[in-house]
């Protein structure tokens, strides 16, 4: 389960208030993956995702070939879309061993973004 405390773990989260952390832990989708297990696969809905523990590598197909091209860790987070023109992952994102990534709602997003004054 996520929890407002956990989400301290995350820099990003570190300025918000602990009752919008609640919030925001409540309607966290918290995932477990296994190595190899697909977190996401090209052309699937787009999301975003934060690392809490494990690592997970993102890879695209490139001529039959699969070829690593990021890699995310603790406390790290990551858009599925990594081109802003496409409404779909244009790569795909596995577990390098045991991993827990957790699905953000978008109002995370914008909390983080309001408070570290990101961009939109």
């Amino acid at each position: 389960m996520i929890t407002a405390d956990l989400l301290c773990q995350i820099p990003l989260f570190e300025p918000v208030p602990q009752a919008e952390r609640e919030s925001i832990a409540a309607r966290a989708a918290d995932i477990h993956l296994q190595k190899d297990e697909w977190l996401i696969q090209e052309g699937e809905q787009p999301g975003f995702f934060f690392f809490i523990e494990g690592r997970a590598a993102v890879s695209k197909l490139v001529g039959g070939e699969e070829r690593v091209i990021n890699q995310y860790g603790p406390a790290w987070a990551a858009s599925s879309r990594t081109t802003f023109a496409s409404s779909s992952p244009d790569a795909a994102t596995s577990a390098r061993g045991s991993c827990r990534p957790w699905r953000s709602a978008s109002s995370a997003c914008r909390s983080c973004r309001r408070r570290r004054r990101l961009p939109a």
